[in-house]
């Protein structure tokens, strides 16, 4: 197990090293995506499941969004740093912020935007975002996450 969220309706969402993305409730399994049914890669390092039932999911090839059956998936030729995705976070206003191998994107309004870290020590590895407050620049609120 590399990733693990708990989703709405008391579900439990598992990423796993070999064996995709595992939606659990009451102990159960209701959901499995893997590479064979829509997901770019089988090693999930980051799993985000949202209120209104869509799933974000970081793999090693790319990150992908879960809803209403449908899976989309961005990687590098869509804007990514990298497609290696190690963390996920949903701003405040619905943006979602994309961690990767090689710095950090952010998906705002359909359009997904590389940020330039090179005033942070050019910071690489997007291990995590900090909860309620996360640095963006297109963003005048003020926020932060940690980069190594």
């Amino acid at each position: 197990m590399l990733s693990l969220a708990e989703g709405p309706a008391a579900s439990l969402w598992v990423g796993t090293y070999a064996d995709g993305l595992i939606e659990l409730r009451q102990g159960l399994v209701t959901r499995h995506f893997n590479a064979n049914n829509g997901l770019p890669a089988n090693e999930v390092r980051a799993v985000m499941p949202l209120a209104d039932g869509t799933v974000w999911v970081g793999t090693a090839l790319g990150a992908s969004r879960i809803e209403g059956g449908n899976i989309t998936t961005y990687g590098r030729e869509d804007g990514l740093p990298s497609p290696f995705i190690m963390a996920l976070y949903q701003g405040p206003d619905g943006a979602v912020f994309i961690g990767s191998g090689a710095g950090v994107a952010i998906l705002r309004n359909d359009r997904l935007q590389a940020l330039n870290l090179s005033a942070f020590d050019n910071a690489d590895y997007a291990f995590g975002f900090g909860g309620f407050s996360c640095w963006d620049p297109m963003d005048d609120n003020g926020s932060w996450f940690s980069c190594l």
